[in-house]
Order: structure tokens, then C-alpha cells, then sequence
């Protein structure tokens, strides 16, 4: 079968396709190569593997000639077909894999001269075989049944080709080089070809069959090594460099200078330019950009600075922020976000495309901050290295962020102070010629006022003397009418006063007189009141007591009885649910879920009711033992795990690691923290969030502080107080942002009290409510109720 499909691939018109694939898979490799190379730069690996496809392409080339030349019968009188092209066709195989071991080989490739030198051996040596071999078979190929697949020199041929090849594949194995399994398993293809080609090769026929399908193998696989060695790996060493040779300094001197120049240049573009350089260099970026918050477009970032060797990044390149999660994600939370290579997305191939990379890569985000205040961010990339962001590097980066957030505030603030200073600069001249202006003037009228008040000085003599006599005697009259008004003002209102008082005093006389006789009737009132107590007391309190007694007894009879059907209707639910009698639809689930949640609800409020009757009869009982917190809590949540799923709400759970065991009544915790996560529940929006804390506070060492924060959109202040009255929505209007309807809140007061704790309520209108309880670690404070 094999033989038959060998067999039609080398005849008319398949024969073609051999041909177009081999020489697309060189123009491939060739691509690669020099797309790269225009990309990031010329290297030693891009010009090995350019020579090695231009010379491979070649060779085919002057296959693929010599094949059209036979078709078409050129030159006249030769065979091509039979004459020249088979052992010409075995050199240049031969020769073609010598320069694909020299290139995919990392023995031959890693050491330059021993690689070119067995290169040029095989080559050569090939080309004095070819030329031996070739005269001899154009004598031979004239007998019409000489076929080359069945002569000695195709022997040799797959022999020396079988010997290269199975080397080739054994230095790759041995050199274990990392993506090297694509080459190796090509380096085994074109062995077994020229294995079977020995074994068994087409008879009557001048082309090595399996020799062909073996190339079409191979040659594809070869693309797609270069493909991942130069575009996803690069494994070849690094650009090389044009100009003097880099500077010795040290990359933390480098970040150091570049954030030096940046708080003190007035080119700011410039600056950072140099800033983000540096990073590339001392973080071993593919690229670093860095963005700058737009003037005049709120929420989009400018890229001010771009460094991408051989890229041509977009000039002037912008993004918004609502278009970029993980960049908006970065800010927000105040910290470096690295990206894996499997979390692309097309908004981060266009955030890499702005760069100038046609690929997207591993990406480290990471904001520029004064204290909270946004000033920027640094994309740090790797398309090409595909170098994922270690934690280490993450760090590093977080701490040389820190130094250019630094520079660029005190940048800015050396922008502002200089304008401020020109600006004042400015004022200060205007307001010294504006003075100067004042100044003149002032001189001016100060001139005319000095020779008007020489003028005046001699009337204002002679007037200021008649003034003065006549001031004096005014005076003298004036102080003695004062006085006098003075004095009667206070005689009337001494005499106001008095008569008040004495009006007050008989006030007083006339109330003291009632009070004592209201006081007296009082008194007799409550001697009345005490003997006919003492006559009716014992028989008061054992009606009061049997009646509790008989409360508690018929309540609990009563609960226990509706308890047994609860549990049967549980069960059948149960039993529904895990579908052991049928399958049931998405619609049924969803409404026995809800069923199973308020079958749930109503044992729930049967305990309140045991629990409250308990309370009231005085018979709870307290029985503290050390208890994990954190189970408690989760034994909680997932006993309300139904309600939560009714009211399509999710719930965090925050508790502090290292949390003290406490001493309490295991079955009262559990109930306190079912209640709140009820009340939460049931007063939460739908798709909403519920979070449950537990933490010991420096400032209250001795306790352990429990929370549930629930979104019902707050509780007014008036009602705060009354939130864990027993029974109060009942007898009153609803109470705003209260989930519970009964006593459950009441009973988790009762609880705390109990365990010598206290619970209270934080609430924000149209936000939510925080229901907090404290208890002590250690149960010295743990009472049973009476």
C-alpha cells in the first residue's frame, strides 16, 4: 500500500506537489528569519538560519530547473530524467542535510568552527562523489534496464545520508537542548526515509520514493522549529551592537540616574525616555512604556515613552482605561499585576500593538503612585523572550516604580514651584511699577497738602484755643448729668429686684405646703400597698410559675409535633433532588430548592420558638467548652447555604489567621451567627454580597469581634435600638432594612448577653447594615440566663 501511494506521489502531476511544498517550507523558514531580523535586529542565529534556507532553496531551485528542462526535452538528445537528474538529485539531499544538522544541531551550531568545518568537509566531498558518479551513470543509464533506485551508487548514497541524519538525531537527544523535539523528530523522519529506501525502493524507477515522502515531513517540521526557536524562544545570541561598547555602569547606577535626570530635567518626554531604557535594562524587559494620565481626556493614558528596540511604536499612542481591565485592575488596586501568557486577550494584543509588537506576551502592569494619588503606569512586556514575571521581579519592579513615582512628583513639583515662581515674578514686577505710579501721586498731593496745611495751621491755632475754653466748660456739665441718670437707673432697678424675690419666697411657701401633703398620702398609699402584697405574693407567683410551666410544656409538645412532618417532607425532597426516582428539569430543581429553603426556614423558626420559650421559662442552659471558630462559622454558612441560593446571594467569609480558640456554648454560636446570616439574607438584594469577619482587635484583646455586613439599604437611627425586640414587627410598623420577622434577633441578644458578650448595629442609609457581637476568649464572664 505504502509502495503504491510512493509510487503515485512521483509520478506527473503529483510529482508537482513535492516540489511546491518543499520550496514554500524554505520561503517559510526564509521569512521568519528575515521578518525577525527587521523586527529586534540582525543576530549570529538569524544569519545562520537565512544562509541556511538561501542555500537549501537553492539546491531546489536547481532541482525544480532541471525537472522542467526534462519535461520539456532541453537540451535535445539528453535524458535529464535518467541521465542527470538522480545522482544529481542524491548530492543535493546529501549536501541539504549537512546544512540542516550546521543549523538544528545545537553541537554544530553552539561551536561555529567545528560546525562550518564538517560542513564544508561533507559538501565538498559530496560535490568530488557527484562528479565521480555522475559520468559513470550517464555510460550506464543508456541500457534501458538500468534503473539508479537499484544500482551501488544509491547505495552509498542512502548510506552516507542514513549516517547523517541518525547522528544528527542522536546529538539532538543527547544535548537535550530545549526546543529541540520538533528538529529531532524531522532528523528521524529523513532517517527512516533512507532506511526504507535502502530496504525496499520503487522498482524500475530513478527517484528515491521514500526518500520524497520523508522531505515532505521533515521540511514542514523544520519551519515550524525556526518558527518557535526564533519568534517564540530566540535561543540565539543577542543583536549585535553598532557604535562604542556599552557602559560599565551598574544597573542600579543606571535606574539612579535616569530617576536623577527625571526630577530635575525640563524635558519631561526626554526623561522619561531614558527612565524607561534603564528599566529594559535593569529588569531584562523585551519593552517598557510608560503612560501618563491624558490633560484633556479623563480616563485615558498616554504613552509618553516607548522604549522597543527595532519596533516602531505608534507615535503619540493612547488607550483608555474602560478598555484595558487589567490595566484599570493595576490602578485600582495600588499594586504591580502580572499576566501569564495564557491569559491574552485582544485588549492586550492591541496594548502590545500600540508598543510596536505584532505578538502579545507575558506583562507586568505596574502603577505609578504618590501615597493613593494616580500619577502613571509602567507596562513592563516580554513578546519575544515570552519570559513569564517571577514574584522576585514583580517586587523589584514595584520598588523601582516607587523611585520614578518619587522623581516624576518632585518633577512636577520643581514644574509647579517654577511657574509659581514666574508667576509671582510677574506680579511682583507689576505691583512694584503700580507702586511706583502710587508713589509719584502720593508725592505730588503730599506737596499740595503740606502748603495747604501751612495755610491752615494759623486759623486752626487761633480756633483751637476758643475750642478748647469752651470744651471745658462743656465738660464739667456734662459729667455731673451722667452721674445723676446713672444713679437713678440703679435705685430702680434694686427696688425691681426685691420686689420679685419676695413674690418667689411665697411661691415656694404655698408649694412646700402641697408637697408635704401629697407626700403624706403617698406614704400611707404604699403601707396599703406592701401589706396587701404580702398577703397575695405566694399565692401570685405559683399561678405565674405553673403557667409558664404549662406555656413551656404545650409550645414544646406542639413544636415536636410539627417538627415530624417537616422532616418527612425534607426527605422526600431530598430524595427528588438526587433524581433516585426520576430526572427532573432545570425549572422542578430550581422550585424544590426553594421548597427545601422554606422547609428549612420554618425548623428554623420552630428552634426560635423552643428557644424564646426556653429564655422566658428560665431553663437555658449555658455549657461553655473550647470551640473552633472558624468551624463554627463555616458549619453556619453552610447550614444556610439554601436561603443564600433562594435569594441568589454570595457570601465572604474573612476570618483572621492564627485566631484563638474561645470558651462558649457550641450549639448558642452556632445559633448567634445563623441568625445574623438569616436577617442578612433575608434583607439583601438579589446578586448582592454578604461578608462574615472574625478577628481578635489590639485594642480588645480579651474579646473575640464577630460581624455580618449585609446590603439591605440601612437602617433608620430611630429604629437602631429597637432592632432586637422580641416580636416588635409584629405589634409595630416594619422596621426599613430588617430581614428578621420574628424573634431571632432577640434570641442572638440573649445568647451574647449570656456569654457575658454584647451585640449592636452599624447601619449607613441606602448601604447596608453591620450586625457586630463581641464575646470574651475565656467563659469567666459566662452566665445562664434566669
Amino acid at each position: 500500500m505504502f509502495l503504491e501511494a510512493i509510487k503515485l506521489l512521483t509520478q506527473p502531476p503529483a510529482d508537482v506537489v513535492y516540489y511546491l511544498v518543499i520550496l514554500f517550507a524554505l520561503e517559510a523558514v526564509l521569512g521568519i528569519a528575515i521578518g525577525q531580523a527587521r523586527r529586534s535586529g540582525w543576530t549570529t542565529g538569524l544569519r545562520q538560519i537565512t544562509l541556511s534556507a538561501t542555500a537549501l532553496l537553492m539546491g531546489r531551485v536547481v532541482l525544480t530547473i532541471v525537472a522542467l528542462l526534462a519535461v520539456l526535452g532541453v537540451p535535445a538528445g539528453v535524458v535529464l530524467a535518467s541521465a542527470v537528474t538522480p545522482p544529481l538529485e542524491r548530492a543535493i539531499d546529501l549536501i541539504s542535510l549537512g546544512v540542516l544538522a550546521w543549523t538544528f544541531v545545537p553541537l554544530l551550531r553552539d561551536r561555529r568552527q567545528l560546525g562550518l568545518g564538517l560542513l564544508v568537509i561533507n559538501s565538498v566531498v559530496a560535490l568530488v562523489v557527484y562528479a565521480i558518479f555522475a559520468g559513470q551513470w550517464y555510460n550506464t543509464s543508456a541500457a534501458p534496464t538500468a534503473f539508479y533506485s537499484a544500482s551501488q551508487q544509491e547505495v552509498v548514497w542512502q548510506v552516507w545520508s542514513l549516517a547523517l541524519a541518525a547522528l544528527s538525531a542522536g546529538a539532538i537527544l543527547l544535548g537535550r537542548a530545549e526546543l529541540s523535539g520538533t528538529t529531532l523528530f524531522a532528523f528521524i523522519a529523513l532517517a527512516l526515509g533512507h532506511v526504507f529506501q535502502m530496504i525496499s525502493p520503487l522498482p524500475q524507477s530513478h527517484i528515491a520514493g521514500w526518500v520524497w515522502l520523508a522531505q515532505l515531513t521533515a521540511y514542514p517540521l523544520f519551519a515550524v522549529a525556526v518558527y518557535r526557536q526564533v519568534i517564540l524562544a530566540e535561543p540565539y545570541a543577542a543583536p549585535a551592537q553598532a557604535g562604542p561598547p556599552a557602559s560599565d555602569t551598574s544597573e542600579p547606577e543606571l535606574i539612579l540616574e535616569a530617576v536623577r535626570r527625571l526630577s530635575i530635567s525640563t524635558d519631561l518626554p526626554l526623561a522619561l525616555q531614558q527612565v524607561a531604557a534603564a528599566m529594559a535594562q535593569a529588569l531584562a524587559a523585551d519593552l517598557v512604556a510608560i503612560g501618563l494620565p491624558s490633560d484633556s481626556v479623563p480616563g485615558t493614558i498616554d504613552l509618553a515613552a516607548i522604549h522597543h528596540p527595532g519596533a516602531a511604536p505608534t507615535p503619540g499612542a493612547t488607550f483608555s482605561l474602560s478598555k484595558q481591565p487589567v490595566v484599570n485592575r493595576a490602578l485600582e488596586r495600588c499594586r504591580p499585576i502580572a499576566v501569564e501568557p495564557d491569559e491574552t486577550t485582544p485588549e492586550l494584543t492591541d496594548l502590545f500593538g500600540l508598543t510596536g509588537s505584532f505578538v502579545a506576551g507575558p506583562l507586568l502592569v505596574a502603577p505609578l503612585l504618590d501615597e493613593k494619588t494616580v500619577l502613571g503606569v509602567i507596562l513592563l512586556g516580554n513578546p519575544r523572550s515570552r519570559r513569564v514575571w517571577s514574584a522576585a521581579e514583580t517586587q523589584r519592579a514595584r520598588t523601582l516604580t516607587n523611585y520614578v513615582a518619587a522623581a516624576l512628583v518632585t518633577a512636577r513639583r520643581s514644574k509647579e514651584l517654577e511657574q509659581r515662581i514666574e508667576e509671582l515674578g510677574h506680579t511682583l514686577r507689576r505691583q512694584e511699577l503700580e507702586a511706583a505710579q502710587r508713589r509719584s501721586a502720593l508725592e505730588t498731593a503730599l506737596q499740595r497738602a503740606q502748603t495747604d496745611a501751612q495755610k491752615a495751621s494759623i486759623r486752626l491755632a487761633a480756633l483751637a484755643q476758643i475750642q478748647k475754653e469752651q470744651a471745658e466748660q462743656h465738660d464739667i456739665d456734662q459729667s455731673w448729668q451722667e452721674k445723676a441718670q446713672q444713679l437713678a437707673q440703679e435705685r430702680a432697678s434694686l427696688e425691681n429686684d426685691q420686689r420679685e424675690q419676695q413674690a418667689e419666697v411665697q411661691r415656694l411657701a404655698r408649694l412646700q405646703a402641697a408637697v408635704e401633703i401629697q407626700l403624706k398620702d403617698a406614704q400611707r398609699q404604699i403601707a396599703q400597698l406592701k401589706d396587701e402584697l404580702q398577703r397575695h405574693a405566694p399565692r401570685l407567683e405559683s399561678a405565674a410559675t405553673a403557667s409558664n410551666n404549662h406555656q413551656h410544656d404545650v409550645v414544646a409538645s406542639m413544636t415536636q409535633e410539627l417538627r415530624t412532618p417537616m422532616t418527612s417532607i425534607t426527605g422526600y425532597i431530598d430524595l427528588l433532588l438526587s433524581e433516585s426516582v426520576g430526572i427532573l428539569g432545570a425549572m422542578q430543581r430550581q422550585f424544590l430548592q426553594r421548597v427545601k429553603a422554606n422547609v428549612e426556614r420554618m425548623d428554623g423558626m420552630l428552634v426560635d420558638l423552643i428557644g424564646i420559650t426556653a429564655i422566658d421559662a428560665g431553663e437555658m442552659k449555658i455549657e461553655p467548652e473550647p470551640v473552633d471558630v472558624a468551624q463554627i462559622v463555616e458549619e453556619a454558612v453552610m447550614g444556610s447555604a439554601a436561603l443564600f441560593r433562594e435569594h441568589e446571594l454570595s457570601i465572604r467569609i474573612e476570618i483572621a489567621e492564627g485566631l484563638p480558640g474561645i470558651q462558649a456554648d457550641r450549639d448558642s454560636l452556632y445559633q448567634i451567627v445563623s441568625h445574623l446570616l438569616s436577617n442578612a439574607a433575608l434583607c439583601s438584594p438579589s446578586n448582592s454580597e454578604v461578608i462574615v469577619q472574625a478577628q481578635v482587635q489590639p485594642e480588645m484583646a480579651d474579646y473575640l469581634l464577630f460581624g455580618v455586613t449585609d446590603h439591605g439599604g440601612g437602617i433608620a437611627p430611630e429604629d437602631r435600638l429597637r432592632a432586637f425586640h422580641r416580636m416588635y414587627r409584629a405589634d409595630h410598623p416594619l422596621i426599613q432594612g430588617l430581614g428578621e420577622t420574628g424573634v431571632g434577633l432577640s434570641i442572638a441578644k440573649t445568647l451574647v448577653e449570656a456569654h457575658g458578650g454584647r451585640i449592636w448595629v452599624d447601619s449607613v442609609m441606602n448601604q447596608g447594615s453591620t450586625f457586630t457581637f463581641i464575646l470574651p476568649l475565656t467563659s469567666a464572664k459566662i452566665e445562664t440566663p434566669a
